[in-house]
């Protein structure tokens, strides 16, 4: 149980000020939509869809788990389009066509059945219009969108760091996990190796007893994790400690070692994980399918998205799921903290992302 902030908690931008920040790039818009009359149009779009989201996410803190997903879905969608018209990723003219002005959602789902097995999925046959909501973020993004099977709504859900602490399921097996690394102006070993630790494993890889099968269990559970690239339980030349074994409740029971960077100075979690809020690194599962994590805004666009489609097409089924006095049921709880942290969370991602096109 947790009375206090945690560490991440306490590096968190409170969501007044990202607005703020959000709402001084209007006059100032960055990248692609910066101002200028060959960026005129795509200057109107950013500024006029930041207010759109801005009411949206207003409107879903006054309201509860009945509506919220919906209200923060769409802030969410509308935040990508001003993101889509500053990103110089996605060109002014295609075939007549302008791509970062985003059509349709280019997500599907059938929002039926227990909820972390809903699955969003891209859309059977392309938008003839142009490029979709999903797809366009995630080419802003520079990143790689949903595999063609889809991902499931809880292994969506369990790859947000904000839900290590309330997650949908008992025991998620691919979650977001915590970095900690040695310190990037500690003396580096002198193998040119640095340490990992991980936080936020299932249990069960510590409950191993049998040494050699739990450095096969983590070693199958770390193949899930592809931007953790060339790690080892100890450095090629055996200069690392004698024994990485430890029994932190919720961490990996073994120190990994990374290379180093070239350059002592670079912090090994920017090689190795992803940032998310306040500059805290973590490492995120690949969706099935996909060679590499999706980008946390798209994370939060998938989940947002099945639940405001249970929300909105089987009313009754989501009344049933945001019911917190079900006896034995976890699900309830989850959704509140889920959509408590979407109202701060998301703000602070689109504000990094925009601050990035400023250069």
């Amino acid at each position: 149980m947790l009375y206090g902030p945690t560490y991440e908690e306490q590096t968190w931008m409170p969501r007044e000020k990202s607005w703020r920040n959000l709402r001084g790039m209007r006059a100032f818009p960055p990248g692609a939509a910066s101002t200028g009359v060959r960026h005129a149009q795509r200057a109107e779009v950013f500024r006029a869809a930041l207010e759109q989201s801005e009411q949206l996410f207003r409107a879903a803190e006054m309201v509860g788990p009945e509506t919220r997903p919906m209200l923060l879905f769409y802030g969410l969608s509308q935040a990508g389009r001003a993101l889509a018209a500053a990103s110089p990723e996605l060109p002014a003219a295609e075939a007549g066509r302008q791509p970062w002005q985003l059509k349709g959602h280019g997500i599907e789902t059938i929002p039926q059945g227990p909820l972390k097995d809903i699955t969003v999925t891209p859309p059977k046959t392309p938008n003839p219009h142009g490029a979709t909501s999903f797809d366009g973020v995630a080419q802003a993004l520079g990143c790689e969108g949903l595999p063609r099977r889809g991902a499931r709504l809880g292994d969506l859900w369990a790859a947000l760091p904000d839900t290590r602490y309330v997650p949908l399921e008992d025991a998620p097996p691919y979650p977001a996990l915590y970095v900690q690394t040695q310190s990037p102006y500690a003396p580096p070993l002198r193998s040119g190796w640095s340490t990992v630790d991980l936080s936020g494993c299932p249990q069960s890889l510590a409950d191993i007893t049998d040494k050699s099968v739990q450095e096969q269990r983590i070693s199958e559970f770390l193949s899930h994790y592809p931007t953790l690239d060339g790690w080892r339980f100890q450095p090629p030349d055996g200069a690392g400690r004698p024994d990485t074994s430890h029994t932190t409740p919720g961490s990996l029971p073994k120190t990994l070692y990374v290379p180093r960077h070239p350059n002592p100075h670079t912090p090994v979690e920017s090689l190795l994980a992803t940032p998310y809020r306040g500059g805290i690194h973590y490492l995120l599962p690949a969706i099935p399918g996909n060679r590499k994590p999706l980008h946390p805004l798209l994370i939060w666009w998938g989940v947002l998205y099945g639940l405001a489609s249970v929300a909105r097409y089987e009313p009754q089924n989501w009344s049933k799921s945001i019911n917190i006095d079900k006896k034995s049921d976890r699900t309830a709880n989850a959704i509140e903290h889920l959509l408590e942290m979407a109202l701060s969370a998301i703000p602070e991602l689109i504000t990094r992302e925009l601050h990035r096109l400023l250069g």
